[in-house]
C-alpha cells in the first residue's frame, strides 16, 4: 500500500471535482477512509456538498425543477445525512434528513466521493449493491444530469 503524504489542508487544497476525482484515481478505499478519518468525515462531507449548488445546472433540470434529495453517507459505522433541495433554480444543502424526500440514496463515503466526482457509474453502483435507493428511482437517473454527472 502506498503510503499517503501529510493530508493537513488537502481539503482546501481540492478545489473542483476533477481534482478530487484524480486523487482518487491513485488510491483504494482504505487509503481513502485514512485521509477522511485525518481530516473528519463531516469535514469532508460538508465541503462536497457545498459544491452541489455551483455544479447544479439548471437548465438542465428544466424549468420549475423541484426536487428533495436524501443522502445517507455511511462511514465507519455512522451515517452522515444530508439533504439537497431544489427549488426555483436554486440549489440548497444542508446536513440532517428530510420528511418526504423524493429520493434516497444510501452508500459508503468512498463511493460517494467516486459517485460525485464521475469516477463511479450511478447505474453499475445500484446493480453491483453500492448504491442502495429508495423513491423515485426513475428520477435518479435523471438527476445525475442536473449536476453534469452523466
Amino acid at each position: 500500500m502506498t503510503q499517503l503524504p501529510d493530508v493537513a489542508g488537502l481539503l482546501e487544497q481540492v478545489q473542483t471535482a476533477d481534482e478530487l476525482g484524480t486523487i482518487l484515481d491513485t488510491v483504494n478505499d482504505d487509503q481513502v477512509a485514512d485521509v477522511v478519518r485525518q481530516v473528519g468525515a463531516s469535514d469532508v462531507l460538508a465541503r462536497v456538498f457545498s459544491v452541489f449548488p455551483e455544479r447544479f445546472e439548471p437548465a438542465r433540470a428544466g424549468a420549475g425543477a423541484a426536487a428533495v434529495i436524501q443522502w445517507n453517507v455511511t462511514f465507519d459505522g455512522e451515517s452522515h445525512d444530508w439533504v439537497v433541495d431544489i427549488a426555483d433554480d436554486i440549489c440548497r444543502t444542508h446536513a440532517g434528513t428530510a420528511p418526504q424526500p423524493r429520493l434516497t440514496l444510501n452508500l459508503a463515503l468512498p463511493d460517494f466521493l467516486r459517485l460525485v466526482t464521475a469516477r463511479l457509474n450511478a447505474t453499475q453502483a445500484f446493480m453491483g449493491g453500492k448504491l442502495r435507493i429508495t423513491g423515485d428511482v426513475m428520477f435518479a437517473l435523471q438527476m445525475q444530469s442536473w449536476f453534469g454527472l452523466s
